[in-house]
C-alpha cells in the first residue's frame, strides 16, 4: 500500500505501516508528536516551514544612498505578504499597485524601483508551504522510524575516568541521507 507523503497524515500512515501497526490507533498521539518533532528539526535546519503557515514581521532600516530594489527575507517559502510599510506608516507598498513582486520559494521581495527614502521598512506576512515535498516526506518518515526504533536506547549516558564521572544526554544524529536533503533545502 502506498501513501501520499506530502502531509502529516500521510507520513503517520506510512510510519504506522513501517512499524507494522496497521489500523491500530493506540500509539497515534505518540507517533504524531514524533513526526511533528522531526518536521520541526527540518524546519529549524533549513530555515523553512514545511506544511505550516507561520506569521512573521521583518524590519529593515533603509538608509539614504542605498540602492535597494529587493530584500531577501529570512523566511521561505513566502505564503503571503500582509503589508509593507515604513514604520511611521507614511509609505505603503501594495502588490495590487505592482509596487513589488514576490519570489515565494526563495523568500525575496522585488520592488518595482529602488527604495530611496531613509526609513525603517516593516514587512508583515506569512511563510510556509501548503505541502511537505515528497523527498522531505520520505526523509521525515525515515528519521521518525529511526527515532522510534532507538527510543528505548536513547537517554542518559555516563563516562568516568581520572578524577570523576560525567553524565550526559545522548544526541540522536540525523541520518546522512537526510542531512544531504536538509543541505539541499537550506535557505541562508
Amino acid at each position: 500500500m502506498s501513501y501520499e507523503l506530502t502531509s502529516d497524515s500521510g507520513i503517520l500512515s506510512a510510519v504506522k505501516e513501517g512499524l507494522g501497526f496497521g489500523s491500530c490507533t493506540d500509539k497515534d498521539d505518540f507517533l504524531t508528536a514524533l513526526i511533528q518533532g522531526v518536521i520541526e528539526i527540518f524546519n529549524t535546519h533549513t530555515n523553512r516551514s514545511f506544511a505550516e503557515k507561520k506569521k512573521f514581521t521583518y524590519e529593515r532600516f533603509i538608509d539614504r544612498g542605498e540602492l535597494i530594489d529587493k530584500i531577501t527575507l529570512p523566511y521561505a517559502p513566502i505564503a503571503s505578504i500582509t503589508s509593507i510599510q515604513s514604520q511611521d506608516g507614511l509609505i505603503i507598498y501594495s502588490q495590487t499597485d505592482q509596487d513589488f513582486k514576490i519570489d515565494s520559494e526563495a523568500g525575496i521581495i522585488i520592488f518595482s524601483g529602488y527604495l530611496t527614502q531613509r526609513m525603517m521598512l516593516k514587512i508583515i506576512g506569512k511563510y510556509g508551504g501548503d505541502d511537505i515535498p515528497a523527498d522531505v516526506g520520505i526523509a521525515i518518515l525515515t528519521q521518525t522510524l529511526l527515532i522510534y526504533d532507538k527510543r528505548n536506547s536513547m537517554g542518559l549516558r555516563g563516562s568516568s575516568g581520572g578524577d570523576g564521572s560525567v553524565t550526559y544526554t545522548e544526541q540522536l544524529k540525523i541520518l546522512e541521507m537526510n542531512q544531504g536533503l536538509i543541505d539541499k533545502y537550506r535557505l541562508i
